[in-house]
């Protein structure tokens, strides 16, 4: 209610700014003042209406002078409201205080740890003057007797020397003890001090102590009392609510009492005005029959009740019997139960048989009475309902024959005395609740005034530190205040000139039609110049695919003028190669015809010798494809060693992807054609033994050779362990000059095992041991291949004097296709770890490359054993 007179005050200011003000001297505009009165005319209709509704919603609250005094409760309500604001700020006040409070504590306790500290100090300052003065008393002491020692030694050349020197000696102890007298006295002038010190500084403390207990305490009761006194309002309030509510009630059913009498009374007027005498003038028979109805529906609605009563009790008692029964029967059944389960262990006779047919029929006649309580109590609950229904019935008719009989009789008499009635007991009730909200408020507020006068008087301290804050809030205030004024005259100003505004407003409202129409013809140019942009995207995109593919195509023509270059140096290398084979075969033949008839014994031993270094061959290029593996089995290592500080782009990982598929398809034709040419080993030793008569021996100078380069091939193994830091190898070396099946299982073995590490480290981290067992494996294949590549020089130089040149040539294509291959793999390893140093794992791509490995080594598994069998 207060809400709605709010709003219809500010409807009114409202109506008074929209008033147009006239100057002085200027004549009113007529359909200005028309239209300002319409406006009027309309605005106080719908105040009217709001205040129609309003006083509608308002209770008519009238006392026993028929004074109408609910402006009165109005404008109590909002002193309520106005006292619940006041005791919200005084509870925003007691917690800044509380806050402040807390703060003085801290500070307090801040101080009391630094005056601990000083203490200590001062403490740790006397024990060192005290160590000092001692140290002082020694050194004066062991002076004192030093001197006199040196006195008693000095023989004593003159009486008076003697005496001067030992008055001397006198004044110096005297001086020095009335020194240490002093220095004593002072000592303990200061340790007097200090101790007094103490004593006050303890007994500023303690008293401090107690004033901070005893704030606290008032601190808990000021708690204490407000969440009684938050607890008493709000109990209040509730009791402000029923009341209200029930004055709601009550005149509510006033209304409908008076609407109702009202119509009866009219009734009865036009039935006493129009009918006649005769009809409806009763007989005194009929005045006795309707008394004596009236009578027995007075008897049955009093005996209704009481039956009523009767049967709540009865539910009741049933209900009771109910649980009485259920709980004797639910005891029973487990009797029952634990005698059946008795008969049973103990075995049953023809007596425990008969106990338990009883039992049974016990069970059944108990269902069977609880069966019955439970019809008795739905046939007493549907009694209840019918006697309710008869009861209401009969209520009904009694306030209907005792309302006709009253109404006839005393109808003004009976709205009066209720109306004056209840609202007299309601405006006491009122009254009596806001006298004891005006006194627990009187209270409350001297209460919060005391406490408010006793935390002003004990803070003191804290208003002298914030007065400069409130100076400069006195001083926003003013601010404020003169912003508010200077505010208020524009405002006034403003009133002044609205007709001005209403010329400014049409002209704006013109411009923004024109501003309308600009920004429609804006955003079509605007749709315009999207299209344009997204047609010259299109072409834009258009021409930069076209470029891209002139570049691809460019850069595929420079790969393969980069693979033709590649390749015609290949074929030049192949070309001069060839040449020196002729000349070497030319100068073997020369040599073959001088040797011809001396070395004709050991043909047979050197096509032995042969065989064996074709089979060393090709056990290097299966060393050769190992190696490879050793080099993608670092790569992996580098890849787990970066895992957390790289991240792969997709343009990386596809490359690194496709050039490993590229080396395992150039692996596996490599494997192939040495499976071919293991195949073929038989036919090239019978075409050997078919050349026995032009190749029977072997130069001597060719003998001489191959040990010298034997040494040179176990120098460089020297100097392999050298680089290695001088650490041995756990794995051996091989430094023979041949080669057999336990050389190339040791290799394939330690392979294997760097495969495995590797795996591992990838699994389950880095550790220092793997690591250094997986670099000893290493550098044992490093050393083992270095020694197959100086064999395999040696087997080419043999082939050179002995082979035919299109073998050789064939053997050079195949080793430099190798070359190429391992060239081609350790710059994409290089390239790959220059990458991975940067990025970091992709556990995707480490997969890929371990399965790729895995197949690769699989391959070489297989090659190794067609070497061994074959």
């Amino acid at each position: 209610m207060s809400s709605n007179i709010s709003s219809s005050a500010n409807d009114l200011t409202e109506i008074a700014m929209v008033q147009p003000f006239t100057i002085k001297g200027s004549m009113p505009d007529i359909m200005q003042t028309r239209e300002a009165n319409k406006k009027l005319k309309a605005d106080l209709f719908e105040l009217k209406s709001k205040y129609y509704l309003l006083k509608q919603e308002l209770p008519a609250i009238r006392d026993n002078k028929d004074i109408d005094f609910s402006e009165d409760y109005i404008n109590m309500r909002v002193k309520l409201s106005e006292a619940e604001k006041e005791r919200l700020n005084l509870k925003a006040e007691i917690n800044e205080l509380s806050e402040k409070l807390n703060s003085l504590i801290t500070t307090r306790k801040m101080e009391k740890s630094e005056w601990n500290e000083e203490k200590q100090m001062i403490v740790a300052e006397t024990n060192q003057l005290r160590e000092q003065i001692s140290d002082l008393k020694q050194k004066l002491c062991l002076k004192t007797v030093f001197e006199l020692d040196l006195e008693l030694a000095r023989k004593p050349a003159d009486d008076e020397s003697h005496a001067e020197s030992s008055i001397s000696n006198v004044s110096l102890i005297s001086e020095s003890s009335g020194q240490l007298a002093k220095m004593h006295s002072i000592i303990l002038r200061k340790q007097y001090d200090q101790e007094k010190a103490k004593l006050e500084f303890a007994k500023e403390i303690d008293s401090l102590k107690d004033k901070l207990s005893i704030l606290e305490l008032e601190v808990k009761e000021k708690d204490h009392q407000n969440d009684q006194m938050e607890k008493a309002y709000e109990e209040m309030k509730k009791e402000v609510y029923k009341l209200e509510e029930e004055i709601k009630k009550r005149d509510k059913a006033i209304n409908a009492l008076a609407k109702a009498l009202d119509k009866k009374r009219e009734a009865n007027s036009i039935l006493h005005q129009d009918g006649d005498a005769e009809i409806f003038l009763r007989d005194p028979y009929e005045k006795e029959m309707n008394e004596k109805v009236n009578i027995t529906t007075t008897d049955l609605l009093s005996r209704s009740l009481v039956l009523s009563e009767d049967l709540a009790n009865m539910k009741a008692k049933m209900s009771l019997f109910k649980s009485v029964c259920s709980k004797l029967f639910t005891k029973l059944s487990g009797t029952a139960n634990f005698l059946q389960s008795l008969l049973a262990e103990f075995g049953a006779t023809e007596k425990g048989h008969h106990f338990i047919d009883e039992i049974n029929e016990l069970r059944i006649d108990l269902d069977s009475s609880l069966s019955l309580v439970h019809e008795i109590s739905k046939k007493i609950g549907e009694t209840e309902v019918n006697v309710s229904d008869l009861k209401i019935y009969l209520e009904r008719t009694v306030n209907c024959s005792m309302n006709e009989i009253e109404i006839s009789q005393n109808l003004q008499e009976v709205k009066q005395d209720i109306s004056d009635q209840k609202l007299i007991t309601e405006l006491a009730a009122v009254k009596k609740c806001l006298n004891e909200k005006e006194l627990l408020w009187a209270q409350i507020e001297e209460s919060l005034k005391k406490q408010c006068t006793y935390q002003e008087d004990q803070n003191t301290q804290l208003q002298q530190e914030n007065s400069s804050l409130k100076q400069l809030d006195q001083r926003c205030r003013l601010e404020c205040l003169n912003k508010n004024l200077v505010k208020h005259d524009e405002q006034i100003q403003l009133y002044k000139s609205i007709s001005v505004v209403d010329e400014l407003i049409k002209s704006l409202r013109e411009e923004l039609h024109r501003v309308t129409d600009n920004a429609k013809t804006i955003e079509e140019g605007r749709k315009k110049a999207e299209t344009n942009c997204a047609l010259f995207l299109c072409q834009k995109q258009k021409f930069e695919a076209k470029k891209m593919v002139k570049y691809r195509e460019i850069v595929e023509s420079m790969e393969r003028r980069k693979s033709s270059s590649s390749s015609i140096q290949v074929q030049t290398e192949i070309n001069i190669d060839w040449i020196a084979s002729l000349e070497a075969e030319h100068q073997k033949l020369l040599l073959i015809n001088i040797c011809e008839q001396e070395n004709k014994p050991g043909g047979a031993t050197f096509q032995l010798f042969l065989a064996v270094r074709c089979s060393g061959s090709l056990g290097l290029l299966f060393l050769d494809s190992v190696e490879a593996t050793f080099f993608v089995c670092e790569s992996q290592s580098l890849l787990v060693l970066f895992r957390n500080q790289m991240v792969f782009s997709d343009s990386d990982l596809v490359n690194l992807f496709q050039q490993l598929l590229q080396m395992q398809n150039l692996y596996e034709k490599e494997v192939t054609e040495l499976t071919s040419q293991l195949k073929n080993k038989n036919i090239l030793l019978k075409h050997f033994t078919n050349k026995g008569s032009i190749m029977h021996c072997e130069p001597i100078s060719l003998k001489q050779s191959g040990d010298d380069r034997i040494k040179s091939i176990s120098q460089v193994d020297e100097k392999f362990e050298e680089l290695d830091n001088g650490k041995e190898s756990p794995f051996e070396l091989y430094t023979g000059k041949e080669l057999s099946s336990i050389n190339f299982r040791r290799m394939s073995d330690s392979a294997h095992c760097c495969v495995q590490i590797f795996k591992k480290l990838i699994h389950h981290g880095v550790k220092r041991v793997d690591l250094e067992t997986a670099l000893g494996m290493a550098r044992s294949l490093r050393s083992q291949l270095y020694i197959l590549s100086k064999c395999s020089d040696n087997t080419e130089s043999i082939k050179e004097n002995v082979a035919s040149s299109s073998e050789r040539n064939s053997l050079k294509e195949e080793n430099i296709r190798l070359q190429l291959a391992l060239n081609d793999a350790t710059e994409l390893l290089k390239i790959a770890e220059g990458k991975l140093k940067i990025q970091p794992e992709s556990k995707v791509i480490c997969h890929r490359i371990t399965e790729e490995i895995s197949k690769i080594h699989d391959v070489l598994k297989n090659t190794k054993e067609i070497l061994r069998f074959s």
